[in-house]
């Protein structure tokens, strides 16, 4: 094939690629069925590992101990990882609410303002105090605020609303808690 052709070929290709849609797959519904690779189906590959390799509660087992381990082993790393995930996205709300500014006028909290909030003396600075109001006065109108509207999800999935005095309440308690415990 001349060079030219090949390269044209090469470059249509790679316009074709570029172009075309990303493939994105939505995450499974919320109520979705959860299901874990059964030992059989991960046998082949955790018996050729070496000992040292193996997750700790499955080291040193027979093969008929490390199977019946199994279930509860991946379960366990399941809710684990789940519960890392979950915090992740309350440190992420957290961040968002010290230093975002679509929601709010207020000026984002110096570094030695940050360190004050972990003292735990009961009291938050009027700046974090006015930036919780100001969050969730964003909560309950996020309009197209892509990160107001994660924040929301995440809290409307712990119960929380900020579209009633209640929840605001609730709310403020909450993330009164996490700004403390997040420096």
């Amino acid at each position: 094939m001349p060079f030219l052709v090949r390269t044209a070929f090469v470059a249509a290709a790679v316009a074709a690629v570029a172009s075309a849609p990303p493939v994105v797959q939505p995450p499974p519904p919320p109520d979705a069925a959860v299901s874990f690779t059964p030992y059989a189906a991960a046998r082949p590959v955790v018996e050729v590992l070496r000992p040292d390799l193996l997750p700790e509660p499955l080291r040193g087992l027979t093969p008929d101990a490390r199977e019946a381990a199994w279930p509860g082993w991946v379960e366990g790393r399941d809710q684990a990882i789940r519960a890392r995930l979950a915090q992740g996205d309350d440190d992420t709300i957290v961040n968002f609410l010290l230093y975002g500014a679509a929601f709010t006028g207020a000026p984002r909290p110096t570094p030695p303002q940050v360190a004050q909030l972990a003292r735990d003396d009961g009291v938050l600075p009027e700046l974090i105090v006015t930036r919780i109001d100001d969050f969730i006065d964003g909560l309950a109108a996020p309009a197209a605020n892509e990160r107001l509207r994660f924040a929301d999800s995440v809290l409307a999935r712990k119960g929380f609303d900020a579209d009633t005095d209640a929840g605001r309440e609730e709310l403020r308690s909450f993330l009164a808690a996490e700004v403390r415990r997040v420096p």
